[in-house]
């Protein structure tokens, strides 16, 4: 995947991260949509999850 790619996929679930709550593992969302992406592309999700956590903590 290109660095384009990723960064706007990181971007998407960034955003559905802070649409639907914090999960902590694709098992705990309830939008199948957003589940299924968050596994196909489980990299980015990580890395989603983990900027969404740090700007929590910056607040």
């Amino acid at each position: 995947m290109s660095d384009d790619k990723s960064t706007h996929l990181i971007g998407m679930l960034k955003t559905m991260i802070k649409d639907h709550g914090m999960p902590q593992t694709p098992n705990d969302i309830t939008d199948a949509e957003f589940r299924s992406l968050a596994v196909a592309h489980i990299d980015e999700f990580d890395e989603a999850r983990g900027e969404c956590e740090s700007d929590l903590t910056l607040i």
